[in-house]
């Protein structure tokens, strides 16, 4: 019995038995894509729950209405975006077997991360002022002598840990308008908390911004190696036709056609630099592979 043929090695690229394409790096931009998701999830459910904090609104403009945290509900926005496009980057590859084209990646990656970067500048401003603006609140304001514009004085409140608004007038009381200096106390509590909470939301923020950035570069990389890709797959099928043609006429050693002879060596380079075809292809071939 003759023995089996020997297994042939190849060196050409094993394909994912699950997607269509060669690229071994694809379960590492699908995992920070994945990442992302949950990052700016964090940030939406924090910003949101910032939106709908209205412990101060009934205090009138002591604290304004946009510290109560309504204008959070803006940064709300690039976050849900950039869940959105993740989203329909995975579902793309997990659909069609093969990733998106990376030219649609540099182009929202861009966009996102600028405007992730704009987003966490705006909540950090407003973070910071909703947790040190809780801590110096002093209610009305009085003048350098310690007293009122409306005749009152100020004197140290060992709740607060600060001076405290005391009027003159027996129908107010000390912390106006609070009904009493333990109420100020917790709300300016209740604001700083939610401070401290935007913080976070901020921290999510600009970690979406890195890893919205770092896609960004991913994906140029990939729109350049795409490219180059293709042009030397136009020049390889140039390349292959001039090829085909030279043996057909005999000017290159290996298969021919049928009756076809074969040709002095001079007489096949005379015949080469007088095809009008063959100097066509090669033309073409040079305009392709010629460097920019």
């Amino acid at each position: 019995m003759a023995d089996a043929a020997p297994a042939v090695e190849t060196d050409a690229p094993t394909r994912t038995s699950r997607f269509h394409f060669e690229e071994h790096l694809w379960i590492w931009k699908a995992s920070l894509r994945a990442f992302t998701i949950i990052i700016c999830l964090i940030g939406v459910i924090i910003f949101a729950w910032a939106a709908a904090y209205k412990y101060s609104a009934s205090y009138g403009d002591e604290y304004g209405d946009w510290l109560d945290g309504a204008v959070s509900g803006f940064y709300i926005i690039p976050l849900g975006l950039s869940i959105i496009f993740n989203f329909i980057v995975l579902l793309v590859l997990f659909l069609r077997k093969r990733p998106a084209h990376p030219g649609i990646a540099v182009g929202i990656d861009l966009i996102l991360w600028l405007a992730l970067l704009a987003t966490g500048l705006l909540a950090t401003g407003g973070a910071y002022t909703a947790y040190y603006w809780s801590s110096s609140y002093y209610g009305n304001g009085y003048d350098d002598n310690g007293y009122y514009d409306n005749g009152g004085s100020y004197v140290y409140n060992a709740t607060l840990g600060y001076e405290v608004y005391v009027p003159d007038s027996s129908t107010e009381t000390p912390c106006y308008p609070f009904d009493s200096c333990a109420q100020q106390a917790q709300v300016e509590s209740a604001v700083m908390h939610r401070g401290v909470v935007e913080f976070v939301g901020v921290a999510m923020t600009f970690t979406a911004l890195l890893l919205h950035f770092v896609l960004f570069v991913w994906a140029c990389v990939d729109t350049h190696r795409r490219n180059g890709s293709t042009t030397q797959k136009k020049a390889r099928v140039i390349a292959d036709q001039i090829i085909a043609e030279m043996r057909d006429q005999g000017q290159l050693g290996g298969p021919q056609r049928a009756g076809a002879a074969s040709q002095p060596l001079l007489a096949r380079a005379s015949d080469a630099r007088d095809s009008p075809r063959i100097s066509q292809h090669q033309g073409e071939a040079h305009d392709v592979i010629a460097p920019v």
